[in-house]
């Protein structure tokens, strides 16, 4: 604004003239758009300045908080990139039936059976390492669990793989020592020993929610291993690989592995750590002992080379 004589000049307009309505409507008009312009750029910035801090605060968000709450990210970063883009998208997670083990072999009434997990101590080691009602080991399972709440499904299953996997280091036993820790020990350890402690934990892990496994000891020529499966009982498995393809950005080509129980029908998934996620494929072996540890039960079996599976009592 600016005052030259008698004259002022505001916005290009001679308030000299401003008398005259036609020129008091064009400042009215001319005053409104200045006004509005400045609250525009005002507001955008505020909007923009908002958008930065929220994106900012959703980049801060961890991905534990933003995806399973519980540092449920796993070990495989691309995997971990997907799942951030692929949540909103997974389906509901299929329920799983409790308490449908059968044995493969039925006890025949009348014939005793000497059952093999109390032949030795170091299969007893594995049935009493599965701590599955201990207070540490069940609240710490229905916390991770939670992600997925309701009844017990393949959205909990995965959660508590895929965090004790990520949070998993492995170290060996004593020299010339099979040492088992308790579930609960693994815990307190903070995820640390090898591969039958990690069995051992994720096993008991998703028996304290309500699920059942059965804990492999299986060998090949050259060396051991112990793994998990979980039992999916009779459930549909369209939607369990949809769900696991989904969740961890596998093609529809890419197999899901499963094993299903010639008599009862029962189907067990892959829950070993090798395979990075439930389902991936199987540590190569072709005989072992399987322990169904809520059961107190094991058996022997093997592995013919079109993949099925021979069961006998020892």
């Amino acid at each position: 604004m600016a005052k030259v004589g008698k004259i002022i000049y505001l916005n290009g307009l001679d308030l000299a003239k401003a008398k005259y309505p036609k020129y008091m409507t064009r400042l009215f008009l001319y005053s409104i758009i200045s006004i509005t312009c400045v609250v525009s750029i005002c507001s955008c910035r505020f909007l923009e300045e908002k958008q930065k801090e929220s994106d900012a605060k959703s980049d801060s968000i961890s991905f534990k908080e933003q995806l399973l709450d519980a540092q449920l990210e796993p070990i495989n970063p691309e995997i971990m990139k997907h799942l951030l883009q692929m949540k909103h998208l997974l389906p509901k997670p299929i329920k799983i039936p409790v308490n449908s083990f059968e044995r493969e072999n039925p006890i025949v009434d009348g014939v005793p059976i000497t059952d093999p997990c109390y032949d030795t101590p170091e299969r007893k080691k594995v049935l009493n390492g599965c701590d599955y009602t201990s207070t540490l080991v069940r609240n710490t399972s229905i916390q991770i669990a939670a992600n997925n709440p309701g009844q017990y499904n393949i959205g909990q299953l995965c959660d508590l793989f895929d965090y004790t996997l990520k949070n998993w280091t492995y170290i060996n036993d004593p020299i010339q020592f099979n040492y088992v820790a308790k579930a609960s020990e693994s815990i307190e350890q903070n995820y640390t020993g090898d591969c039958d402690d990690f069995a051992v934990l994720i096993g008991s892990m998703i028996m304290s929610i309500g699920g059942e496994v059965r804990l492999n000891y299986a060998w090949n020529d050259s060396a051991g291993h112990a793994f998990v499966e979980a039992n999916l009982g009779r459930v549909p498995l369209t939607p369990i690989k949809h769900y696991i393809r989904q969740r961890y950005g596998l093609l529809f080509s890419d197999v899901v592995y499963l094993r299903r129980d010639l008599k009862t029908q029962n189907v067990w998934l892959n829950m070993d750590w090798f395979a990075k996620h439930p389902g991936g494929p199987y540590y190569g072996h072709h005989h072992g002992i399987r322990f169904f540890i809520a059961y107190r039960h094991c058996e022997s079996f093997e592995v013919a080379e079109n993949g099925t599976i021979k069961v006998f009592e020892n």
